[in-house]
């Protein structure tokens, strides 16, 4: 059995999704995938969705945004983040960013709509149990070449213990998030 990385010890704008260097890695990843749609689970503001959606307008694909808007709807022994936290963020602010997107409002995966052919999906959950469901749903909607990246990989407990028990063969980036495409 592989094992996880340590927690990365990096800045925390280095850490932030939405930083340059992440948001352009991510924006790359899914720039290549084959045809289908995109889903992004933890949106919170949608600061890494818009990287995404971008990518989404430019290829006239379908951009799917999953959150609660209400926080963390979890909080497990190995989760950093409690239950309510990251409810500094609207719904409504994320539809006026991103028009064009289907943006889905509760918790994942008991949110979930029908979607097409899913090609990338940006895990953003940040606690465990979000994160296993984003493992347990998405697999038979994947393309084939299809991926999903695992933000929270290089630096959450819940996020590393549901991708290992999932996708033991992930791929670790050199940024510490976990890759797993679909063959």
């Amino acid at each position: 059995m592989m094992q996880s990385p340590p927690l990365m010890n990096i800045q925390p704008i280095l850490l932030h999704a939405s930083s340059p260097p992440m948001l352009n890695k991510l924006k790359a990843l899914a720039e290549s995938v084959p045809s289908g749609a995109f889903v992004e689970v933890g949106v919170h503001n949608g600061n890494t969705a818009v990287g995404l959606y971008e990518v989404a307008i430019a290829q006239g694909r379908e951009l799917y945004l999953y959150d609660t808007f209400s926080g963390m709807p979890y909080s497990g022994w190995d989760d950093h983040h409690q239950i309510g936290e990251m409810s500094d963020c609207s719904v409504q602010t994320v539809i006026t960013r991103m028009p064009k997107a289907h943006v889905i409002e509760g918790v994942f995966p008991a949110s979930a709509v029908p979607m097409p052919p899913i090609a990338f999906v940006h895990a953003d959950a940040d606690q465990y149990e979000s994160t296993a469901g984003i493992c347990r749903h998405f697999p038979p909607l994947m393309v084939p070449g299809g991926q999903i990246l695992f933000d929270d990989y290089r630096c959450l407990r819940g996020c590393i213990r549901a991708v290992d028990e999932y996708f033991p063969g992930r791929v670790v980036l050199d940024d510490g998030r976990a890759l797993v495409t679909f063959g």
